[in-house]
């Protein structure tokens, strides 16, 4: 073989290692997608139990003082500030429920980043790739 064959051979190879390690990398990325995913998932689960025991006490002191009839319902200012503190805490769960949303929509588009970037690498690859074998098949033909 010719040195310019060797050359082309060497960084063929080279590429090879690379779309191996890219792969090994690829695969680490997912594994980390899937374990934030997980957490989200997680904390979202989390907060539905929070949100189910928040409306059970919500429900209990609207129909402790509402569910009366209305000469027998007690207004005391502690039954409305209850009231009022179980909906902060709705309103509190509310609120990180649309963090995690706007979380899960930053790492979608995380990956959909590091996937466009990939498939423009890969394409580069593609073509390095194929102008080494053209540049290899037209030293063959000489």
């Amino acid at each position: 073989m010719t040195e310019l064959e060797n050359n082309m051979e060497a960084k063929l190879k080279q590429v090879q290692v690379m779309s191996e390690q890219k792969d090994l990398d690829n695969k680490k990325r997912e594994l980390e997608e899937g374990e934030q995913s997980l957490t989200l998932i997680i904390a979202e689960k989390e907060r539905t139990k929070k949100e189910i025991a928040l409306f059970s006490k919500i429900s209990k002191v609207m129909l402790d003082n509402y569910g009366k009839l209305p000469e027998s319902r007690e207004h005391t200012w502690e039954n409305q500030s209850e009231y009022w503190i179980l909906m902060k805490e709705k309103q509190a769960l509310d609120n990180e429920r649309l963090l995690a949303k706007f979380e899960q929509t930053i790492l979608n588009l995380s990956k959909q980043e590091r996937m466009t970037k990939e498939n423009i690498n890969g394409l580069k690859s593609s073509i390095l790739l194929q102008s080494v074998e053209i540049k290899k098949n037209k030293r063959h033909k000489k």
